[in-house]
């Protein structure tokens, strides 16, 4: 089944509450995984299970150690982090990452005309 097709039915079964059957289809989502939609449907399912100090890990992961990620997981993932690290109730770490998150953010969009 192509990973397409994987995210697909994992994001019918989030829809339907079915958290553990969509968590058997992104066992092998991981932080280089090359699609960010993929990721991003792992990131929702750690999310709605609330694991956030594992999506805390996968996220740092994919930021640091994976330096061919595409432009909008370097857009997406700092907001992800503090996302998570503020459900996680890391207050205070979530503020103090979001100043540095948005500039990374701004540096990664493209100069205007």
């Amino acid at each position: 089944m192509t990973p397409t097709r994987l995210r697909a039915k994992a994001r019918i079964y989030q829809a339907e509450g079915n958290l553990e059957q969509a968590g058997k289809f992104l066992t092998g989502v991981n932080a280089q995984t090359p699609s960010f939609n993929a990721f991003l449907t792992k990131m929702n399912e750690l999310f709605l299970e609330r694991h956030f100090d594992e999506a805390i890990r996968l996220i740092h992961s994919r930021l640091i150690e994976s330096p061919n990620v595409s432009d909008i997981d370097r857009l997406f993932n700092p907001f992800f982090l503090v996302l998570a690290q503020e459900n996680a109730g890391d207050i205070v770490g979530g503020e103090s990452h979001c100043s540095t998150n948005a500039a990374s953010a701004r540096n990664a969009l493209p100069e205007g005309p």
